[in-house]
């Protein structure tokens, strides 16, 4: 369904996609063959393209990353059947947590299980993504570099949520109009968690962050941010050594890069600098590889930054 729908060229996908849904339209809207088919599903990775087809195939009950409905608990493993697996295999859990977790559906939290599993197998905690078109996909949809997205990609890599509206994507590969498109593309691949009742996304674990770093590593957009993430690999060193102008000079350059003209000076700023409901950490930024080995938490007491800093601490 998605090769015809998204087609190999845009031509060929002109003349194949009415062909297609003609077929199926004559399978699941013909009184004589209706009686005889019992079930029939259609998977794929994004949900069914809005416009055409789906006053063709109104007859599905769809099932999507945004809305899993009954099928939320089996997206991914749950905690305790990682554990269960951690268990038989000799592997940490705190591990498996810190670089496959963070994704969170419908109340479920759910772990990536090809990871988990390769994980469990080989006993080496790295992505797992890297064998895929991760790289490719993640560069080419922020290249497009609609209004806000370099912004709200760098918070991201900070360890921040931003805003996203879900809602207007028209599930295709080539129909992008706004960040928003191209935010909920990556949600349905994995590349991004979303949170439904912030209606924001985020980077969920380890596994995916290291794959986003290596997205913007040779983008010409993001090279202050690929300098201070080079950079930030000493100041953790430098921070335990004691090494208090080094470290001020690196918070500077990081307070520079995620800090507007009009923020620059407010009291937050170098702590926080909202995008739109979402922050920008000059902070994180700078001591992101700190991440791995350290507990990181805001100064706050809400429940919803609360949950912000149990996700920080598995980047």
């Amino acid at each position: 369904m998605q090769c015809i729908q998204n087609g190999f060229v845009l031509s060929q996908r002109k003349s194949q996609l009415p062909v297609y849904l003609g077929f199926l339209n004559s399978l699941f809207k013909n009184a004589e063959l209706v009686p005889a088919i019992s079930l029939a599903y259609i998977t794929g990775i994004l949900p069914i393209m809005k416009d055409k087809i789906q006053s063709k195939l109104n007859t599905f009950n769809q099932y999507t990353t945004l809305n899993p409905d009954v099928f939320a608990e089996y997206v991914g493993f749950l905690p305790e059947e990682v554990k269960a697996i951690c268990q038989k295999y000799n592997c940490s859990f705190e591990d498996c947590k810190n670089w496959y977790d963070g994704y969170r559906i419908e109340g479920f939290e759910v772990y990536n299980p090809e990871s988990v599993i390769k994980a469990a197998i080989t006993g080496k905690f790295k992505s797992y993504w890297s064998g895929t078109s991760t790289y490719d996909v993640i560069k080419e949809k922020i290249q497009m570099n609609f209004n806000g997205t370099k912004e709200a990609v760098i918070a991201m890599i900070g360890g921040q949520t931003v805003d996203v509206s879900v809602g207007k994507y028209d599930n295709t590969l080539t129909g992008f109009k706004s960040k928003d498109d191209v935010f909920t593309f990556l949600i349905h691949l994995g590349y991004l968690a979303y949170d439904e009742e912030e209606q924001e996304c985020y980077i969920p674990n380890r596994e995916i962050h290291d794959e986003w770093v290596k997205a913007i590593s040779d983008d010409s957009d993001y090279e202050q941010t690929n300098k201070i993430i080079e950079d930030s690999k000493n100041l953790l060193a430098q921070t335990l050594a004691g090494n208090e102008e080094l470290v001020a000079q690196a918070l500077d350059r990081s307070h520079d890069h995620v800090s507007s003209n009009r923020s620059y000076n407010n009291e937050y700023s170098l702590q926080k600098v909202h995008l739109h409901k979402s922050n920008k950490n000059a902070i994180l930024t700078v001591f992101l590889p700190g991440t791995e080995s350290f507990c990181l938490l805001e100064q706050t007491t809400t429940k919803k930054q609360k949950s912000t800093n149990a996700r920080l601490n598995g980047l």
